[in-house]
């Protein structure tokens, strides 16, 4: 409803009331993002840390590592969040959701290689078994990832094709209900973006980009 105030102060108090529920410290971490509060977030993502970075639940686990691949520059040790990604895969190994967070903590954790691999398998399945996003996650999140992290490994043909998947899927879901995929996508498109050094518009991403625009349901 673009009242991002209450919001705040809804989500603050929600975690003052539950604090043991890692999603909605994700949940109000993301949305101190979306209102440009990076210190605030900053904040929330380091409490989270001291709470769980030792959890044994592997939902946490997810949620705390996935909060701290949300920017470029996380906060603190990125071993420990790539620990948490680990510690959740290994409770679902074919979580589509938990393969993309250890790919994006390899990422932040500077292990391009390992990063690609794990994104690339991830890209894999999507364009042969034509997965669709789910309530959980976007197909968009893979592709900027791997967009990133090709452009690291000095791929530039490779990095702007997935970079380009990864705008047309974004492009397919900017009009969901759920706000957080907004911000989310806009967030690590964005960041996409300026790394890789173009701005794509839609138009050059219909024309060079033949996948099948998904179906998401939302």
């Amino acid at each position: 409803l673009d009242r991002p105030d209450e919001a705040l102060a809804d989500l603050a108090n929600c975690v003052t009331l539950n604090p043991r529920d890692a999603n909605l410290r994700y949940l109000l971490a993301l949305s101190q993002l979306a209102a440009g509060d990076l210190a605030a977030y900053r904040d929330t993502a380091g409490k989270m840390l001291q709470q769980f970075s030792k959890t044994d639940d592997a939902q946490a686990a997810h949620w705390t590592a996935w909060t701290f691949g949300l920017v470029p520059q996380p906060i603190g040790d990125p071993s420990i969040p790539l620990r948490l990604a680990e510690q959740a895969i290994a409770s679902d190994p074919e979580s589509t959701f938990h393969r993309q967070t250890l790919g994006a903590a390899l990422y932040r954790a500077g292990r391009l290689e390992e990063a690609r691999e794990v994104l690339a398998k991830l890209e894999a399945d999507w364009d042969s078994d034509g997965v669709k996003s789910t309530d959980l996650t976007s197909t968009a999140y893979t592709y900027f990832f791997l967009a990133m992290a090709e452009h690291r490994l000095g791929r530039a043909d490779k990095s702007w094709a997935c970079l380009s998947k990864g705008v047309r899927w974004a492009e397919d879901e900017e009009n969901t209900t759920l706000w957080n995929r907004q911000v989310t996508l806009q967030l690590f498109r964005k960041e996409a973006e300026e790394l890789v050094g173009v701005e794509i518009p839609f138009d050059d991403v219909q024309k060079k980009n033949r996948h099948p625009k998904p179906d998401t349901g939302l």
